[in-house]
């Protein structure tokens, strides 16, 4: 037999195990899948290398999956620092010259390449043979390459 009160504390309960679900739902989705959060100034990066002649957008020769990179992204100081967690002793490099609207749109002069520019949240790399893919691919490349062959657009 129900006491009285007890159906509103169920019902409260249950939307707050519905809310809870539906937060870890999406937290799932958005950070474990495509390292998406809306809460930091970070923004992963996932590459795949081809070493070797790209033919019809092929990778004719080794496909190399590297170490995630990082990118902490700060707008108020036009600034961006850059970390490749793919190696123990990589140093952290901030660049030099950035426009920096937000985490996901900016433009960094490079010492290297000479230009880096993330656009919409995709990273864009001068070199041809370097392809940024989401966290979900990038996982799929490393477990078998096949994964990673036609990544190669012109």
């Amino acid at each position: 037999m129900k006491q009285r009160g007890q159906s509103e504390t169920d019902s409260f309960f249950g939307l707050l195990f519905l809310a809870g679900l539906i937060f870890g739902l999406v937290w799932f989705v958005g950070w474990g899948l495509f390292s998406w959060s809306p809460f930091s100034s970070e923004v992963k990066a996932y590459p795949v290398v081809c070493d070797g002649e790209i033919v019809k957008n092929y990778c004719k020769g080794k496909i190399l999956v590297v170490g995630p990179e990082i990118y902490v992204v700060f707008p108020e100081k036009q600034a961006v620092i850059y970390q490749n967690l793919g190696t123990n002793d990589a140093p952290t490099t901030e660049f030099p010259k950035c426009t920096v609207r937000d985490k996901r749109n900016w433009t960094c002069s490079h010492p290297v390449v000479e230009k880096l520019e993330m656009i919409d949240g995709e990273l864009n790399h001068p070199w041809g043979f370097v392809r940024y893919v989401p966290k979900w691919r990038w996982w799929l490349c490393r477990y078998s390459v096949n994964y990673c062959k036609g990544l190669w657009k012109p």
